[in-house]
């Protein structure tokens, strides 16, 4: 597990421990970050055609509605540590083409990658980030944990991947 993290901070790289880091960083969310996960987990109450156009308006990302509500159903079978708000996120994931563009990997590789978003890199240095379950264990984990599936959207976004 990683207990320090490496950053760039005044022209160079410094470690600093995870603890501060997430102090730092993650102890609160910014507004937008919020709006975006609200209405991800509106996803979760779509009714009609007008309901999911709002939601797609929102996140310019289209989405299978279906395939969400099973990958859910699956994932809080999984009783994985995360807020109710993170599982619907990863479901969200499943439910675009987010896992097909990274390469899909299996969702233990991927909840235990450093980099999401490139699940199959071998990091150089185990103090280059955090995996998502190595984020459990530290104050503010869950805000971590939502940043970090925040970076997913530039991938399936209407800019693509990066």
């Amino acid at each position: 597990m990683t207990n320090r993290v490496k950053i760039y901070r005044n022209n160079q790289y410094i470690f600093i421990s995870v603890i501060d880091f997430f102090k730092e960083n993650y102890s609160e969310l910014s507004t937008e970050s919020i709006k975006t996960f609200e209405v991800i987990s509106k996803i979760y109450e779509i009714r009609n055609a007008d309901d999911y156009k709002c939601i797609n308006d929102f996140l310019w990302i289209g989405f299978n509605y279906h395939r969400i509500l099973i990958k859910y159903v699956e994932l809080k079978k999984k009783d994985l540590p995360f807020d109710d708000d993170i599982i619907k996120f990863i479901a969200f994931l499943y439910g675009t083409d987010y896992f097909g563009l990274i390469g899909n990997p299996d969702l233990v590789v991927w909840l235990n990658a450093k980099d999401i978003n490139h699940p199959f890199e071998q990091i150089q240095d185990i103090n280059d980030g955090f995996s998502l379950l190595e984020a459990i264990n530290y104050e503010y984990r869950q805000n971590a944990i939502r940043a970090t599936l925040l970076s997913t959207l530039k991938w399936i976004g209407p800019q693509g991947g990066a």
